[in-house]
């Protein structure tokens, strides 16, 4: 749904993600379980097609959502991934 009534070209969407070997998915500081779910299902999907893709947020992750993570896929932010943020 797109609630800002601006228009949205799936296609366009398509080629970037297509052509991109590095992804980086976050989600907003003090996650909620809809973001973090979101970016962990879209990561699955996108290292099942070949991307090389880290989740990385910008708070740590909350304890209630840990079933959300049982592999461990969602990382906090530091310094030491700017050299990977930067590659993507």
């Amino acid at each position: 749904m797109n609630f800002n009534n601006t228009p949205i070209n799936w296609n366009q969407i398509h080629e970037v993600i297509s052509a991109a070997e590095r992804i980086m998915l976050t989600t907003h500081e003090n996650p909620d379980g809809d973001g973090l779910g979101s970016e962990s299902g879209l990561y699955h999907h996108l290292t099942e097609v070949g991307k090389d893709v880290r989740i990385i947020q910008p708070s740590p992750f909350p304890d209630q959502y840990k079933i959300i993570d049982p592999d461990s896929i969602v990382e906090t932010y530091s310094n030491n991934d700017i050299k990977w943020i930067k590659s993507c």
